[in-house]
């Protein structure tokens, strides 16, 4: 296109082609740097959401120093040499047998790269050119009408009850932004990063094969407050898509059991409309970055404190909610921001992973030693967990460490009353976590899956356990996406918008066989279920059917 630009002699009709091939240009830097900084590719779908949060993402950049003197440089030349492509003269020789055999040249050039034969391969992903990734993302594609009209004909599958324990403990789910396995000696990393936290977890119950839900902390919200184990996309991808309209929440649980909820983070809540989310889900208090105890203080990823200020204000929560007059039981979640990417030390100003995640683990550590200083835990019971792997590439020395597990696992552990101090080799997931707490509060925990427990592995059915048993949980997660609610509801006059099932193409070099168009196949049953658990499996996130070795 630059070239038929340059060889264009009317001016004005020179720019178009010179436009779309900058436009195009400015597509592959945008999508080298998502690869290169976050493990991820470009997706045009989703780009209006961070769209309508240019202001928070962009002080988010700002604060965190990422956009530093020599990117504004860069940014700054790469506009000047595009302003100088848009002004030059048109080059008559292009115009020329030669120019257009240069030109032919490049065509066939691209055009047989494109139809040269490729071997399907784990990272296949990421060697796509960032057009074609997009044009042939097969979860965006619509289930078939005979697909919905039989699985939600299909009666559901039959809920399983099992007493509760009718327990009173206080709880605390302290949510820790981007802790890896990678990160941690004592879940077999491949790094001493964190070993406060490590020593901390060999107090407690820890759990070697614990799971992820996705990539981001919005899916690991969402499968921690709201037991989701399978994420479903949309063409246009809402923030919490499918978690909105259910019954089944962290808060509602908690509310229908007598117990307080609260939420904290120091983070933005206008970000991805997570303070409508939380609202939606039914929190009795939700906190963010514009609480007075943060006033005066830096500011640093999504206009957050440190987390030690985070800590500090919790433990003043706690005080509050343990005043005697209106006692009740509660749960607070606990959300920290520090160790977000891009890395940055609130302190120091150090933008290594080592030194952020040593500051993560300090403060979390610090926290923790102030719970027990306080006596909590002889009444209350504290999960630390991450939200999701950090999403910086995998290095070599991790994928040989961790194996097929490399992107979904996450360190986990519990503290506290009747807590018994081990180790868990049977994988949970995030998902497991509301129905665990359920079980411990109420008088009975009904659900499809059976029992979920994670104090009792040996007796509980999880959803990341079904990786070898798929007709445990795929045939309820099927039927519950379809007949959820056909839109998220509008929340203070926000657009609600549309939801749809989706279905996910085999693009794998798998062996077994699934249909695109109606769903069905000895592959699709197995896949649904093992994607979450096992979309490790091939390392590679975005396959869309993933048959477990």
């Amino acid at each position: 296109m630059l070239l038929l630009g340059f060889a264009c002699r009317q001016r004005w009709l020179a720019l178009l082609p010179r436009l779309a091939a900058l436009l195009v240009m400015l597509l592959y830097v945008t999508d080298y740097l998502t690869s290169t900084e976050l493990s991820s590719r470009l997706v045009l779908h989703e780009l209006p959401n961070y769209l309508a949060d240019t202001g928070i993402i962009g002080q988010h950049l700002g604060n965190t120093g990422f956009i530093t003197g020599p990117m504004w440089a860069a940014g700054l030349a790469a506009a000047g040499l595009s302003l100088l492509l848009l002004g030059w003269p048109a080059l008559t020789r292009l115009r020329s047998r030669s120019g257009a055999a240069l030109m032919l040249l490049v065509l066939a050039s691209g055009v047989a790269a494109q139809s040269w034969p490729k071997t399907r391969y784990v990272h296949s992903w990421m060697m796509q050119n960032v057009v074609q990734y997009n044009m042939q993302r097969g979860e965006m594609q619509p289930y078939s009408a005979a697909m919905i009209e039989r699985t939600l004909a299909n009666p559901p599958a039959p809920a399983a009850c099992h007493p509760g324990l009718q327990q009173r403990h206080d709880l605390i789910v302290l949510i820790l932004e981007s802790w890896s396995v990678y990160q941690s000696r004592y879940f077999g990393g491949i790094h001493n990063w964190t070993p406060r936290l490590d020593s901390l977890a060999g107090q407690g119950l820890a759990f070697d094969n614990f799971h992820a839900a996705g990539f981001s902390t919005n899916e690991g919200l969402m499968s921690l407050l709201t037991s989701m184990e399978i994420l479903a996309t949309g063409q246009r991808r809402t923030p919490y898509i499918t978690a909105w309209g259910g019954n089944y929440s962290l808060p509602a649980v908690m509310r229908n059991n007598g117990y307080h909820s609260s939420f904290l983070t120091s983070g933005h809540l206008g970000f991805s409309r997570k303070d409508l989310w939380l609202e939606h889900l039914g929190f009795d208090h939700i906190e963010g970055h514009t609480h007075p105890a943060y006033d005066g203080l830096p500011r640093f990823h999504f206009a957050a404190v440190a987390d030690e200020h985070l800590y500090r204000r919790s433990l003043q929560h706690m005080t509050e909610l343990e005043q005697p007059a209106s006692r009740k039981p509660y749960a607070l979640v606990i959300e920290s921001v520090s160790s977000h990417h891009p890395y940055k030390h609130p302190h120091t100003g150090s933008t290594a992973q080592a030194d952020v995640f040593g500051y993560m683990d300090s403060a979390a550590a610090d926290f923790i030693e102030q719970l027990r200083q306080r006596g909590f835990f002889s009444h209350g019971r504290l999960l630390v967990v991450s939200d999701h792997r950090a999403m910086v590439p995998v290095q070599p020395a991790e994928q040989q460490a961790l194996g097929l597990a490399t992107l979904s696992r996450i360190p986990a552990f519990w503290l506290g009353r009747d807590i018994p101090r081990g180790r868990v080799s049977e994988p949970f997931h995030q998902a497991d976590v509301l129905p665990t707490l359920e079980h411990w509060i109420a008088s009975e925990q009904c659900n499809p899956h059976g029992l979920r427990d994670m104090l009792t592995p040996a007796a509980s059915t999880t959803c990341a356990a079904t990786a070898a048993k798929p007709s445990t949980c795929s045939a309820r997660t099927a039927r519950a996406k379809s007949a959820w609610p056909v839109t998220a509801p509008a929340l203070n006059g926000h657009r609600a918008y549309p939801r749809r099932s989706k279905n996910r193409r085999c693009t794998g070099s798998t062996t077994t066989a699934c249909s695109a168009t109606t769903g069905t196949g000895a592959g699709c049953s197995a896949v649904r279920v093992q994607r979450q658990a096992a979309k490790a499996a091939a390392a590679n996130r975005h396959a869309h059917c993933v048959i477990s070795a």
